[in-house]
């Protein structure tokens, strides 16, 4: 009777899913869809505690940190508007005057290039203050002073850490600190998708630029290990 209730549960609770995603249209086929290292196809996305994503395989499936993940992708978009010149800026309707330590505005100044190269719009207004005119047109909703002083304070970490340009330590600062909105936050299945689509065509969807890993792939066969030895 027991093992009969049990069957049951499982029938419905399968029954459910598949119903789930057939209505929410968490259910997606891609053929031949083509990657810079994997060619994959995937069968469907799911969301776990609002910070991971698994998509699954025929042959397994790849669990992805997505703040991990935006972090990657950030990065290469930011390097490549430092090498271009070519971040878009979002122009504020009411400019933003933003106060800065000595060493914070002394700092800004020397980056101000790469700084404006990003999508920033700012001038000096005093000895120690920028006006903000425009941010990067992708930027977080977030106040300007905290914005910039966030920044700032990662450019600074990076150079106690490491030995980096300006422009590749300003990158980095500016893909962590604005990979950091897609912790602990929903996405819907066109999110997710266009994630793992981005990430795959990147140069190394693997890791992040800092060296941590992104993601991880399981194989059925490393799945059956877990239970079968």
């Amino acid at each position: 009777q027991n093992d009969s209730g049990e069957l049951k549960h499982w029938k419905s609770f399968f029954a459910e899913s598949k119903m789930q995603n057939a209505e929410g249209g968490t259910q997606l086929n891609y053929e031949n869809e083509q990657h810079s290292a994997f060619s994959v196809q995937y069968s469907a996305y799911f969301q776990l505690n609002n910070t991971y994503i698994i998509a699954t395989t025929d042959n397994g499936f790849k669990l992805v940190h997505q703040q991990l993940a935006h972090e990657r992708i950030l990065y290469e978009k930011y390097s490549q508007h430092l090498q271009k010149n070519s971040g878009a800026s979002q122009q504020l309707l009411f400019p933003t005057k933003v106060k800065l330590t000595t060493a914070d505005f002394h700092l800004l100044l020397e980056i101000q290039d790469e700084i404006r190269n990003l999508g920033f719009v700012l001038s000096v207004v005093e000895h120690d203050s920028f006006l903000v005119n425009g941010i990067p047109a992708d930027s977080p909703e977030e106040n300007e002073q905290e914005m910039i002083e966030g920044i700032l304070e990662q450019f600074k970490q990076n150079e106690n850490e490491l030995h980096l340009d300006k422009a590749e330590n300003l990158a980095r600062a500016m893909a962590k600190r604005s990979a950091g909105r897609f912790g602990n936050h929903p996405l819907s299945v066109l999110e997710m998708n266009t994630l793992v689509e981005q990430l795959f065509a990147s140069s190394t969807p693997s890791y992040t630029p800092s060296g941590e890993i992104t993601m991880k792939i399981l194989s059925l066969s490393e799945m059956a290990g877990l239970f079968f030895r």
